[in-house]
């Protein structure tokens, strides 16, 4: 107890990153007072790209070393309709630099685990 104590001292993001889903920009999705706190859930709007950009990695078993795209957003996206697609990132998108990130349609269909 006294080591995550003094861990979590040190370092407050780690329990943050344990409370909130992270964004691959250093957001904490749906936190209190940030950029993000409308957009408690997390997607990953290149994963198949990600996937064979680096394959390599998932193929040596470093899964942990795997690092796809991730960005906030209100809520997992339930369908996709050609006529209404989800549209995710943009110029608006809160990043360190403020450049924003591309702007992206999520084809998937998503469900909800663990409030993330």
């Amino acid at each position: 107890a006294a080591l995550t104590y003094a861990s979590i001292r040190r370092d407050p993001t780690l329990l943050e990153a344990l409370i909130y889903p992270s964004d691959s920009h250093g957001n904490f999705c749906g936190k209190p007072g940030t950029a993000v706190e409308d957009m408690a859930a997390v997607i990953y709007p290149r994963l198949e790209s990600d996937i064979i950009s680096q394959s390599a990695t998932l193929a040596s078993g470093a899964i942990w070393a795997f690092n796809p795209e991730r960005l906030c957003v209100s809520s997992c996206p339930e369908t996709f309709d050609l006529n209404k697609p989800t549209v995710v990132g943009g110029t608006e998108y809160p990043t360190s630099d403020g450049e924003g990130v591309i702007e992206l349609l999520y084809p998937y269909a998503t469900t909800s685990i663990a409030s993330r």
